[in-house]
């Protein structure tokens, strides 16, 4: 059998797991929109398992990720890393907005501490001058 062959017998099994792999991705998109941590942490595993399957289908077809691969597969590869840019981009910006938001957190928490604490002074002080 020549590598042509074997490429294109490869082609549809490739492509029903990377169309898994995409599935995953859109789950992890949602996943992060809705701050689904575990669910994002459960779908990075699947995604793992994946990847396994996908690097064992691409062995057993001995095709080479240098070589000439069948245009579909070369699409879907595009495709999903741009989906997985997509993802990482929104997960920084989740990042930096909830990082944004427990710095303003702790801004308060301190000016809260500090007004509680001129508070508590200025009321045992105004008591010791009673007595």
């Amino acid at each position: 059998m020549n590598q042509a062959t074997h490429h294109r017998r490869a082609a549809p099994t490739l492509l029903r797991l990377i169309g898994e792999w995409r599935t995953l991705t859109g789950q992890q998109t949602e996943a992060i929109q809705r701050s689904d941590w575990p669910g994002l942490l459960r779908l990075r595993d699947a995604k793992e398992r994946l990847k396994e399957l996908i690097d064992a289908a691409i062995t057993a077809s001995e095709m080479n990720l240098c070589a000439e691969r069948p245009p579909e597969l070369q699409l879907a590869a595009e495709e999903l890393m741009r989906l997985e840019q997509h993802n990482h981009q929104l997960l920084s910006e989740r990042s930096q907005r909830t990082q944004s938001q427990v710095e303003q957190s702790r801004t308060k928490a301190q000016r809260l501490r500090t007004i509680h604490n001129a508070y508590r002074r200025a009321r045992q002080t105004r008591w010791h001058s009673y007595l």
